[in-house]
This record gives structure tokens, sequence and C-alpha cells, in this order.
């Protein structure tokens, strides 16, 4: 998501007074037990493979979505998958706008041997909530609806034991034992939105556990409609695999393993698109957010940040690689349920960049490939 339930960094502090509490302690404290042995359980190496495991030939793994649309309908909500943590299954919401796993604390076994990392912490901005808690190391495993499954290497995972809200959160209510917790975040560039910890080795599906279902070579997936292809061929079959997508070149970021995010414009009512920002693909919302220029807002018609009905929106990724256009409130495809206008200015009254999230009405209109190795991204109309 935009925002998504924990960020670490700069709150470092509130999760230690949190721990402090005697539910956080205790829960740590069982974490904490399992010294030496915890490697033996969560950090072991897997043997052998199963046909639930890989499903095609270059050796990626295809997950199909739990929650599809019936045949001819569009997708209207976030998909799902099953994950796994220490023998517990739990539906998952597949987020590429955060990075990593994040689990309610709860939900984890009383005799886990999981390997304490930390303090923890990581923002949903799209909706302000605050995960606390703490990283642990383990191995992730991650089901599809016909049983295939992928699982990744040892990562950090964070375990929820509170919920925070920012002062502007727009959806949050404040948690001490949060339970339901289940955010399977597998975006990129998320790191400079509250999401400071989450960098690419905390991202499941960037960590197979080798000589697993989705361990290619090239870390990376294609995201369709119905499912989630997880692992790139590499060579001459690379080519294959991209055949039909405009690709767009994703600019160097400064965190090892990580790149940029992808370069877009976005247009609103009369105003010709403004380029030079940037475009998420976010599958963990159903709504659109987006900042415009200040210059834009006084003759935009608003429902508090909410763009009015009938207003047109145009989006461009990249250099035309992803193009579509919608009228607020109208019925298509690609419509999202509302389009949210985020503060335009810093605190410091500066314009913030333009941005865009397009929410998970993209995929109705658009595949989606990320190539992390070789840093694209890449669209490719959606064919039914």
């Amino acid at each position: 998501m935009m925002t998504g339930f924990f960020s670490a960094g700069s709150r470092s502090m509130s999760v230690g007074q949190h721990d402090a509490s005697r539910q956080a302690a205790l829960w740590l404290a069982r974490v904490a037990t399992a010294c030496t042995a915890l490697i033996a359980a969560s950090c072991a190496p897997h043997t052998g493979h199963s046909e639930r495991f890989t499903n095609n030939n270059d050796g990626s793994v295809e997950l199909t979505f739990l929650n599809n649309p019936p045949p001819g309908e569009a997708r209207r909500e976030s998909p799902s998958l099953f994950v796994s943590v220490g023998g517990v299954r739990m539906q998952a919401v597949m987020d590429t706008g955060s990075t990593g796993l994040v689990i309610s604390a709860t939900a984890l076994p009383e005799n886990a041997p999981l390997r304490d990392l930390g303090p923890a912490e990581l923002t949903y901005s799209s909706s302000g909530r605050i995960m606390i808690g703490r990283w642990v190391l383990t191995r992730v495993t991650v089901t599809g609806a016909h049983g295939h499954q992928f699982i990744s290497s040892p990562i950090p995972v964070l375990a929820v034991t509170h919920i925070a809200c920012q002062p502007t959160a727009r959806s949050c209510t404040p948690s001490d034992h949060p339970r339901h917790v289940a955010m399977l975040g597998i975006g990129f560039a998320r790191e400079g939105d509250h999401q400071q910890q989450s960098g690419p080795s905390h991202n499941p599906f960037l960590n197979p556990s080798p000589g697993m279902a989705g361990d290619t070579g090239t870390p990376g997936y294609v995201i369709t409609f119905r499912s989630v292809r997880i692992g790139l061929p590499s060579g001459g079959a690379m080519t294959l695999a991209k055949r039909g997508f405009s690709l767009v070149k994703l600019p160097p970021s400064n965190i090892e393993g990580d790149w940029g995010p992808i370069p877009a414009c976005i247009g609103v009512a009369s105003h010709s698109p403004a380029c030079g920002g940037t475009m998420l693909m976010d599958t963990g919302v159903t709504r659109m957010f987006a900042t415009v220029p200040v210059t834009w807002l006084s003759d935009l018609s608003r429902n508090g940040e909410e763009l009015a009905t009938g207003t047109p929106v145009t989006i461009t990724a990249g250099d035309s690689a992803a193009q579509y256009s919608f009228i607020t409130g109208d019925p298509g495809l690609m419509t999202p349920s509302a389009v949210i206008l985020v503060e335009a200015r810093t605190d410091g009254h500066v314009q913030r960049p333009i941005f865009v999230n397009t929410g998970v009405h993209f995929l109705n209109g658009y595949d989606y490939l990320y190539d992390a190795t070789n840093g694209w991204a890449g669209f490719r109309p959606h064919r039914g």
C-alpha cells in the first residue's frame, strides 16, 4: 500500500516505549528464548521438490489469487494469497505498495523458534496506520488457490504488537494487541515513504529459497489480473517472458538491490499532464492517491480530499508505456473507487513532487512486470 502497516527508522524510540507494555514484554521473552535452536526450524535448508512447488519449465512459479472475481467481472478488491510462518497459515493481501511481510505477533505459535532482530516499525501512508513490533527471522511460504507454493529464504518479518495512528490518518484505530494483520508487501522503491527498514532483503518474492520454485536467477515477477508469476527466466528466455510488455527503465537507487520509482505524468480536468513525477502501481488499495501542482488546486472541484465525480483524469507511465484515462465516478474497468488528492505542500510550504498511486484497478487494464536484477518495469495490455 502507498502507506503500509509499519515503518522503522525515525520512530525507534516509540517502539521502545510500546515494548514496555506487559503483553509485548511477554511476547518478546518467548521469542528471545529461542537462542541457538532458532536456526534449526526457521532457517534450516529445504530439500527436494514437489509438483506443488513449481508449475513452469523455467523454474518460476505461478500463484493464483484466492479472491479472483467471476469470469467477465472486474477486479474491485486487492488480491490475496495464503502465507505460512512458523507452521501457521493465514490469508494476506498481496501489496505492491509496501515491502515485507507484516503479521500480527499474536498469530505466531507460542514455541516458534524465531530469531529476534530488534524493534520494527512500518507506516502505511494511505491509511495512516503505524505498525510497531519486532523483526523476526524466518522463512515464508506463500500458497495460491491451486496449491502451488513459493518458499522464501529466511527474511525479516514484522511481527506487530501495537498499531498507532498518524495525526492525519484517514483510516486507523489504535490497538495494543492487534489481530488479523496480514500484509504481503512485494513492492520496490518504498524506503522513502515511511518504510526505511523495508528494502529488497525484506521482500519474500525477491529472496527465494535456493533450488526451490521461483529461484530462476533473475528475481522479479509478473502480476496479472488473476495471478502472480514469481521468478523471471534468464538469457534468451527473458526476451520471450517480456514479449508484449512496454518497458520503462527505472532510475538507480542508493539502496543496494533496489531501484527508483516509475517515472509518470498525470493530467486532471482541463490541465495538461504534469510530468517529472512518479507512479506507484499499488495492489493494496482500491482508491487512487495523487499529488498535483499546487496551482491546480484552486479550480479543481473537491469534496474534502476527494476529487469530485465527473472529473477527467489521465495517467501516463514512462514514455507512454502505459496510458489510460477515466472520469471519476464512471463505471470503467480502470476507474478507482475514489481519487484522493494528497497534500501538495510540505510543512515548509514547498511543492511536493508529482505523484500518483494507481490503486488495484490498474490490473483491469494492464499486466505488470518487475525485473529486480536489471531495473525494468513493464506494462502489457490486459488480455482478459
